[in-house]
């Protein structure tokens, strides 16, 4: 599997794979299950304002996730960041199916702490 962000690298059809796994039936992973109920700083999140904020994206166009991931020329797992309220923003991971977390972030936030050797920095040869 490749990792990819949109600061690095980024392929128009990114954007098309991640709106399928956006717009597809969802449930709550575990983990995420977990961290709504034994909130922190970065988890208090309102599960009713979360499924508002996932409805709101499925209408979105053009999404614009900031991370995918792709496997066997797909997008198999995208990272969406909206507003969550005034001071934070919501980061919302999708795969499968699933909403594996959702994590709030300083609205302020301008990616200092990207870590860049995470991500490819071109095209693979296989697409």
């Amino acid at each position: 599997m490749s990792l990819y962000h949109r600061d690095i690298y980024w392929e128009s059809w990114f954007d098309k794979g991640a709106r399928k796994l956006v717009k597809s039936d969802f449930i709550l992973s575990q983990h995420l299950i977990e961290h709504l109920n034994n909130q922190d700083d970065k988890h208090k999140i309102d599960v009713g304002k979360l499924y508002s904020i996932i409805n709101t994206l499925r209408h979105t166009n053009p999404l614009e996730p900031f991370e995918v991931e792709v496997k066997d020329n797909k997008v198999v797992k995208c990272v969406v960041k909206t507003r969550y309220d005034d001071n934070k923003d919501i980061c919302i991971v999708f795969r499968y199916g699933i909403i594996i977390t959702a994590y709030l972030d300083d609205i302020n936030d301008n990616h200092e702490t990207l870590d860049c050797s995470k991500y490819e920095k071109e095209g693979r040869n296989e697409f």
